[in-house]
């Protein structure tokens, strides 16, 4: 080493002393040679077989030498031929010399941009188009409003500059108050809620209600799993860099909505990230605010702040080939409830990384190589062939115990391992005009949310998203919104019984629009809720839910969400397709309009005192005129039972009654009620009796 010191000072400071020439005998000579070439080998090594490892700080630095090598190569043998024919003719070898310098100085920054579009253009293969056309729904949707998926975009979120300091800090890369408010905001758009506290209450109930425990709040003695992704988290605790990573601003805004809002005592939560570490720059602020708040990685010690994550063997099933592992930490196992917190990106193996690949992150992968090439390559798999994400999806463990499926978008990135300070890799040009995403998306419908965070990314990166590799991405939402039929023909199946459908897939009309079915008025598909702050106010009509319908002379409350910009909200005005409806001057700001038949276009424009307007995106609701009342058209005696028919409107609810007397005071359900599917509709009643009945048919709201 010393003997490279002398030489380095000797060239640098220009020094000449009489044992320069002794300094550069040698293997000293090939000290150029020797570097640029492992350079070029280690370059090689590392991006062919992944080339999203171009972007990689060590490859950035290797680039410029191994192209280096590549070039003296090319300058050696170009230099040995030209003095070659130049003979031996002194003046002409000087002339030559003089040319090829030039030359080299000429051809060497090109060929490097070459070197480097090169790597990039093998990347990028041939482009994707789904299978599915644009909006052609499948599966059942999810949620208070099925299908609905909130996305809220607000640049003020995302102040960083690209150069100073880290994307991920407070106040430079990430305004913590901007994330707090799209996590009120976008909650109360999820649920028709005009308060946080409402928008938690009417999610618990939801949920519960769903999976057959009644319209029940959230008890206190229930724990609440957070999935946060820190997937990108190399260094360990001590993780600085720019990967794209959770916020810590998001994982602490869950926090605060959870514990400040929803009420769940903090020793009820843990946050985890079973088979990675939870870095210090997300911990740190949020223990500090919430210190009960439990913790749990791959690293926990229990001294550290983190548990370990003691596994429940043998928790999951598979209805397919799988080399996913079975195990889950026994704090998930345990859980009451999940909160699904995913982050926007490309994955070079599975196209997309969002909430359905998040359990990664949860699951014990047994060899993580082998289950990434053989379960889930869709580039290379194909549509229409058995994905693990859906049994992960409807485990009553993981996707079963989802409350909410969040997706952090603050700095979506077009690769897993994208550096957010790699422009290529984090601005997004194409929907955003070269500014970050600074989004989040919330949803009930675990598919939908998906779909959605797909078209986002496809519509941006094109070609460059997951490095190429991005066909196909969305087989498994196709397996899992069919998941009671899918494509593959796959038997998905959990604890014995078949999976129904798990939510609904489709893609958008286009790039500008953003629009989904239930958005162009179909009672199908997926909503997607848009509400886009920046300086101007931002609005979005929340309730009535997109494509329902209504009866003439119904009470309907129109309710929206706002988020102010750089002045306050003055006033929101309600329209009925250009019609005035009413205005509100306050929050929650809502109108109530009784519905007038036909087909309506409603829409909300929120004004600031500054005198700038925005107006909502359009939901489409249609008011029918109040069905006839239902008359019993015929009684038929058949099998010990009576047939009774009556006269019905399709899609209108019908009840059924009996009583031992036309004036009684006591009419009993003969059945549950029905939702007609035709013009008639026959119920039966059961003899058990030979008393004498008299029947009603009744119209339900």
């Amino acid at each position: 080493m010393s003997t490279i010191s002398r030489l380095w000072k000797r060239r640098i400071c220009g020094c000449h002393q009489a044992d320069h020439e002794h300094q550069c005998q040698g293997w000293t000579r090939l000290l150029f040679p020797l570097m640029t070439a492992a350079a070029l080998a280690w370059f090689l090594v590392r991006v062919i077989p992944k080339p999203i490892r171009a972007t990689y700080p060590c490859q950035r630095a290797a680039f410029p030498l191994a192209s280096g090598f590549v070039i003296w190569l090319l300058g050696l043998k170009a230099g040995l031929a030209g003095w070659c024919l130049a003979g031996a003719h002194r003046a002409n070898r000087l002339v030559w010399f003089l040319l090829l310098a030039g030359s080299f100085s000429t051809i060497s920054q090109p060929l490097c941009q070459w070197a480097g579009g090169w790597i990039v253009a093998k990347g990028n293969e041939k482009s994707w188009e789904p299978t599915d056309p644009p909006n052609t729904p499948m599966g059942t949707a999810k949620g208070i409003y099925p299908g609905r998926v909130v996305w809220m975009r607000d640049t003020n979120a995302t102040p960083w500059n690209g150069l100073t300091g880290q994307w991920w800090q407070e106040g430079t890369g990430v305004n913590q108050a901007a994330v707090d408010r799209m996590m009120s905001t976008t909650l109360r758009a999820l649920t028709g809620a005009t308060t946080d506290t409402g928008a938690w209450d009417r999610i618990f109930r939801h949920y519960n209600n769903s999976h057959g425990r009644g319209s029940v709040a959230y008890q206190a003695s229930e724990t609440i799993a957070i999935k946060a992704n820190c997937n990108n988290s190399y260094s360990g605790y001590g993780d600085v860099d720019n990967h794209a990573n959770a916020s810590p601003q998001a994982v602490l805004g869950i926090l605060r909505q959870l514990v400040d809002k929803a009420g769940v005592p903090q020793d009820k939560i843990i946050v985890y990230e079973a088979i990675r570490v939870v870095p210090n720059c997300i911990y740190t602020p949020c223990h500090a605010e919430f210190p009960n708040v439990r913790w749990m990685d791959s690293a926990g010690t229990g001294a550290n702040g983190r548990q370990p994550p003691n596994w429940r063997t043998n928790v999951l099933s598979y209805s397919g080939t799988s080399y996913f592992g079975r195990n889950l930490p026994e704090a998930v196992y345990q859980a009451t409830y999940l909160v699904n917190l995913a982050i926007l990106k490309g994955h070079w193996r599975a196209g997309v990384t969002l909430t359905a690949k998040n359990h990664f992150g949860t699951i014990n992968l047994l060899v993580a190589d082998t289950a990434h090439r053989l379960n889930i390559h869709s580039y290379e798999l194909g549509m229409d062939t058995y994905h693990p994400f859906v049994d992960l999806i409807g485990s009553r463990h993981l996707g079963g115990k989802t409350l909410l499926f969040m997706i952090d978008g603050l700095y979506g990135t077009r690769e897993v391992q994208s550096y957010v300070d790699n422009l290529s890799d984090s601005l997004w040009t194409n929907l955003f005009g070269g500014k970050w995403s600074a989004s989040m998306f919330a949803s009930l419908d675990p598919v939908a949310i998906d779909s959605v965070a797909l078209d986002f990314l496809r519509c941006e990166f094109g070609d460059r998203l997951a490095t190429g590799h991005n066909a196909n991405a969305d087989n498994y939402m196709h397996e899992a919104a069919l998941a009671d039929k899918p494509p593959s023909g796959s038997v998905y199946q959990q604890d014995g019984a078949r999976l129904a459908s798990l939510g609904a897939h489709e893609h958008w009309n286009d790039a500008v629009s953003k629009q989904y079915s239930r958005n162009l008025g179909s009672p199908t598909g997926i909503e997607l809720i848009k509400i886009e702050a920046s300086t101007r106010p931002a609005v979005a009509l929340v309730s009535p839910a997109a494509a329902s319908t209504w009866t003439e002379g119904a009470n309907i409350q129109m309710l929206t969400a706002v988020a102010e910009g750089a002045a306050p909200v003055s006033r929101v005005e309600f329209y009925r397709s250009n019609v005035f409806v009413g205005m509100a001057t306050n929050l929650p700001y809502t109108c109530n309009w009784q519905a007038v038949r036909g087909n309506w276009n409603l829409s909300a424009v929120a004004w600031d005192s500054a005198g700038i307007a925005t107006t909502s995106a359009v939901v489409k609701v249609t008011v029918r005129a109040p069905p006839k009342a239902p008359m019993i058209q015929n009684v038929v005696l058949s099998n010990n039972a009576i047939a009774v028919t009556i006269s019905t409107v399709t899609g209108q609810v019908y009840r059924l009654d009996s009583a031992a007397s036309p004036a009684s005071a006591e009419w009993s359900p003969v059945a549950a009620s029905q939702t007609a599917t035709n013009t008639v509709l026959t119920i039966a009643d059961p003899l058990g009796t030979n008393q004498q009945r008299y029947y009603r048919a009744v119209l339900l709201p």
